[in-house]
């Protein structure tokens, strides 16, 4: 009877770590990425773009309504048809189909294709317009105004207080000041 235990013991350890793992992921030794953690974080960053400072700072960032990558449906919805659009064309720097609306209240918004689909790649505001950032800076607002708002986001040292840039110039805010106002907001890549 002792020997029957035994063995039935024996055969049941033997059927268990024999079992298939399939299903379950791959232990991982401390420190390193197994190839389901590589393929999770594939699908939860599935962006076009590093993730870098200038990338973050454009998605926290907006003028009035307006956000880096907002779709043309989003926009006509917002604002309404431009007041003109150009016809598209590919840039030379980045090989990508633009096209620019603009609105006579002073906004002016750089569009590009990505599969037939136009979003928001920079908007520029002049002294018509009212938008403001999300930190409530506006045409009109003074430097002051902008150095607290974006202090930790300025590119120092400032050479030349009549452009100010939060973020930096491959993706942030450029805010043109003309005696001591902002006289324009420019959100996106102002470098090429």
């Amino acid at each position: 009877m002792k020997n029957v235990i035994l063995v039935t013991g024996l055969l049941s350890i033997g059927i268990f770590s024999c079992t298939s793992n399939e299903n379950k992921p791959p232990k991982a030794e401390s420190g390193t990425v197994t190839k389901t953690t590589l393929i999770a974080a594939d699908t939860t960053l599935k962006s076009e773009e590093p993730a870098t400072k200038e990338n973050l700072f454009m998605k926290d960032e907006a003028l009035g309504p307006l956000s880096f990558g907002a779709d043309m449906f989003y926009t006509n919805k917002i604002l309404g048809p431009a007041d003109s659009e150009s016809e598209a064309e590919i840039w030379g720097t980045d090989g990508v189909e633009h096209k620019t609306l603009t609105y006579e209240n002073g906004i002016v918004i750089d569009m590009v294709s990505k599969d037939d689909n136009y979003t928001i790649n920079s908007v520029k505001v002049t002294s018509s317009s009212d938008l403001a950032t999300r930190k409530g800076i506006k045409i009109g607002s003074t430097l002051n105004e902008v150095l607290a708002a974006y202090n930790k986001n300025i590119e120092r040292p400032i050479a030349d207080s009549s452009k100010i840039i939060a973020g930096s110039i491959y993706g942030g805010l450029v805010f043109t000041m003309e005696k001591g106002k902002v006289a324009s907001i420019f959100l996106g890549q102002s470098a090429e």
